[in-house]
């Protein structure tokens, strides 16, 4: 049995096209007639499907799509039923081009997107260049010729490597040329690409070339090859005529009458769109109509006969109007349509109103709680915040304080301590100790002494007099001539010409970080030169700290006492602060903090 449906498939998918639509149509209505009737089977069903699908291709030309799409749902129904995967492909194109043919083109869409994922986890590449090429049809339809597009090329990437596909890439070029002259401004290139079309069609599906001719003539036609395109639209009559695709005669008809207003034969013109009116009336074409009306609008306008025009411009306005309003409500559909697919499998589409009211309600609560939670949270975390530069602030003042008890205490106890000792060595009779006891007094005597100097210099270092009186400027001047002075590496200051003075509190923490970072140099950083840069930009200072030692090193900017306590300073005035490699060796420290001015800086400078 599987052998034979399989043998059944491959026969429906390769046989030729022009010989499946030569059977007529009362002979497919009567096949399905009799699959209908026989007992349900795996057998009976597929061939069913193909039967039905097979009916609505021919059916299409004839009747509107509605019928047709009745047909191709029940062939949908047993597809899906036997869960046949070829079978539920076909029910989909099938349906796309029903949909695409009565204008409902967001809804062919949604079917083409829904095949082509079904179609790309099969693996068929067969079917997907047929959605590719429907989906680019859509959109072109819709004019979003960027999406449009790039399905056409597709379609025609998969039509090289997949036989089958000819016809379909024939299609494709047809509406890709169509869009190129449309929307891109290139008929030659559109001219091109339909002849190529047309030489397929010429030499395996004749009843398409209607189709083709029909764009080639509006490639003319925007060529301004006006004979031509008038000879091309013939050509498309014939074949429309001869394959009975009425539903392509219409569209025809308008682009007929619009080749005549551009040659300003108008009254041609008329007569193609009163035709046109007549068979998009029959299909229910409003695109149709309102193209009609279009052209007699224009016709009429031109030839003076106002009463006409302006009575067909109303028509043109009514049934644009309506497409805008079909075309809104088709959004919707699809839209609706969409989300009812989506929702299917889901459980909340198993709930009743007030279930879904209730889950609403609590998702309501819970959140406001969420809510209520995180503003707790946020406010606390401020709070923490604000108590955090209170005790940074505080524990910075303390060492402010700290540090000038300290200094007092060294320049008044340690100091005089050791500047009495100094003298008492003084005071000493040198000549009456022994040449050994003599290198003892001056060993002691040369310690004390530079004790007593690095007492002083410490003392004046932590707090020194010059920071309040004269500022920060002066202050560093002071401090890089002592460590100039009193250590083996070369310090500099610049951008310090015309620097005013700045707030107390910032000028403190300013030379404490200088204070720190110099120190650093000095004891690890092996370096023979260092400098400190001040500048101002934008309301910023710009202090910058660097030497040319050893470089950066892991840890090294979080590991020591006194750089947690840089950045404590440079947190607590609101500044960043960076520390960089130099390329030539060394280590930079960038820092940036607000500029706070004292309230009497002209008094204080």
């Amino acid at each position: 049995m599987k052998a034979t449906i399989t043998l059944l498939i491959l026969l429906a998918l390769t046989v030729p096209l022009f010989r499946a639509q030569t059977q007529p149509l009362a002979t497919r209505r009567a096949t399905v007639t009799q699959l209908e009737t026989q007992p349900a089977t795996l057998n009976r069903d597929t061939l069913l499907v193909m039967a039905y699908a097979d009916l609505v291709r021919d059916l299409i030309k004839k009747e509107p799509p509605d019928s047709c799409l009745l047909y191709i749902e029940k062939a949908g129904v047993l597809a899906r039923k036997r869960d046949w995967q070829q079978g539920i492909l076909l029910t989909l194109i099938r349906k796309a081009s029903c949909l695409n043919i009565a204008n409902r083109h967001y809804e062919a869409l949604r079917v083409g997107l829904t095949g082509l994922t079904l179609a790309e986890k099969q693996g068929d590449l067969y079917y997907q260049g047929l959605f590719h090429r429907s989906l680019g049809n859509n959109y072109d339809m819709l004019d979003n010729y960027d999406k449009a597009i790039p399905h056409y090329e597709t379609c025609l990437r998969l039509s090289e490597r997949i036989p089958a596909l000819l016809i379909t890439r024939a299609h494709a070029l047809v509406e890709l040329g169509d869009a190129y002259r449309f929307i891109r401004k290139q008929p030659g290139r559109a001219k091109k690409l339909i002849e190529q079309a047309i030489a397929i069609y010429q030499a395996n599906d004749s009843s398409s070339l209607g189709y083709a001719y029909d764009y080639y003539g509006q490639a003319l036609t925007d060529l301004h090859l006006f004979q031509e395109a008038e000879e091309s639209f013939i050509r498309a009559h014939r074949y429309n005529t001869q394959s009975e695709k009425e539903y392509l005669l219409s569209e025809l008809l308008l682009h007929e009458a619009e080749l005549y207003v551009l040659e300003k034969k108008y009254e041609k013109a008329i007569a193609k769109a009163q035709d046109c009116l007549i068979y998009s009336k029959r299909k229910k074409s409003l695109y149709g109509q309102r193209g009609a009306y279009r052209v007699l609008f224009a016709s009429y306008k031109a030839q003076g006969r106002m009463s006409e025009a302006l009575a067909s411009h109303e028509q043109f306005v009514f049934f644009n109007d309506a497409l805008n309003e079909t075309s809104n409500s088709e959004r919707f559909q699809a839209v609706r349509a969409g989300y009812e697919q989506q929702t299917q499998t889901d459980r909340i589409s198993q709930l009743t109103i007030s279930q879904q009211r209730r889950i609403q309600q609590i998702l309501v609560a819970g959140l406001s709680v969420l809510l209520i939670f995180l503003g707790y949270v946020f406010y606390n975390n401020r709070q923490l915040r604000r108590k955090n530069r209170a005790i940074s602030g505080a524990l910075l003042q303390g060492q402010t304080l700290e540090r000038q008890r300290v200094a007092a205490d060294l320049h008044d106890n340690l100091g005089g301590t050791l500047s009495a000792l100094h003298w008492s060595l003084e005071a000493i009779d040198k000549t009456r100790l022994t040449p050994v006891e003599q290198a003892v007094y001056a060993t002691i005597s040369q310690q004390v002494s530079q004790a007593y100097t690095d007492v002083r210099l410490l003392s004046h270092n932590l707090l020194p007099d010059e920071l309040a009186k004269q500022g920060l400027v002066v202050a560093l001047a002071k401090l890089v001539d002592k460590m100039n002075l009193n250590t083996t590496v070369r310090f500099c200051l610049t951008g310090t010409d015309n620097f005013p003075r700045l707030d107390r509190q910032l000028e403190f923490e300013l030379y404490s970080v200088c204070l720190e970072l110099l120190t650093n140099i000095t004891k690890h950083a092996r370096a023979t030169e260092g400098y400190i840069d001040i500048a101002q930009h934008k309301g910023r200072l710009k202090l910058t700290v660097g030497d040319n030692g050893a470089g950066l090193t892991t840890g090294q900017r979080s590991d020591g006492r006194g750089l947690q306590n840089v950045a404590a300073r440079v947190a607590s005035l609101g500044g960043t602060w960076v520390v960089v490699s130099v390329p030539d060796g060394g280590i930079q420290h960038q820092i940036a903090v607000p500029i706070r001015t004292p309230a009497h800086a002209s008094s204080q400078t």
